[in-house]
């Protein structure tokens, strides 16, 4: 079964009765946001034990991205690849669960997902994959950790209007090197989540290398095509777009 929420995302509603009005606009979006994050986790509650999935069965939940509330100077889901918006909720509970639960200091990545559910299915993975099944992370295996602290992970975001742009990234153990249309930026991880302070003039020659090669590589793999194409809309479908938060006049702007 596959269940796809549209909570928590832009637009931002106000789901009583955890909303509380904020003072400002940014506070204000983060109270409606918050209130949407409260809303999932009250359906959650009451739909998995009416199937008994809070009981029995594989659970895996996920998201695609996060949100930004000027962290960066922006709102919503934009053209950047930082934290606020990479670093997303992954939980992963085998037929049986795992005594104690248990959290996990590694980093994985939405690749993950599909060779962790086929693994979870008792289904062969198939080669060529980019990512990796993390149950070996969610049964404790004392290697595990190692093997996926020596890989890099990446992230990519790419802009359409007015011209074709992109952003890339790549997380190798602490360390963060992102590349955008205005230059490289470099973060400590472990020392700066939030990536405020670039580090990127006073960067360790060698570990910058590194980052440069595995993001190099991940950028000569390949990207799709992006063609702009002219659509006519199906009558409501672009209400339907702006509901969503997928659309946006731009005489309204």
């Amino acid at each position: 079964v596959y269940l796809h929420f549209m909570d928590p995302h832009m637009p931002y509603n106000q789901r009583r009765p955890w909303y509380e009005k904020g003072t400002t606009r940014n506070l204000e979006n983060i109270a409606r946001y918050e209130s949407e994050i409260s809303y999932l986790d009250d359906t959650l509650s009451r739909l998995l034990p009416r199937y008994g999935w809070d009981q029995h069965g594989t659970l895996v939940l996920a998201s695609d991205h996060g949100e930004e509330f000027q962290d960066h100077g922006g709102v919503g889901h934009g053209f950047q690849v930082y934290n606020e918006l990479n670093r997303v909720l992954m939980v992963v509970r085998p037929d049986g669960g795992v005594e104690g639960g248990r959290k996990v200091d590694a980093n994985v990545s939405i690749v993950d997902l599909a060779p962790t559910v086929l693994a979870l299915a008792g289904l062969e993975v198939p080669p060529g994959l980019d990512g990796m099944s993390v149950l070996p992370l969610v049964h404790g295996q004392p290697a595990a950790p190692m093997a996926f602290g020596n890989r890099p992970v990446f992230s990519h975001r790419i802009r359409l209007i007015p011209k074709i742009a992109h952003c890339w990234a790549v997380v190798r153990g602490q360390w963060k090197l992102i590349e955008t249309p205005e230059g490289e930026e470099l973060y400590d991880l472990g020392a700066d989540f939030g990536e405020q302070n670039n580090l990127i003039a006073e960067a360790d020659p060698n570990i910058l290398s590194v980052l440069r090669k595995d993001l190099g590589k991940f950028r000569e793999d390949g990207f799709r095509t992006v063609q702009k194409v002219h659509v006519d809309p199906e009558a409501g479908l672009l209400g339907d777009l702006q509901a969503l938060g997928y659309f946006i006049d731009e005489d309204e702007e």
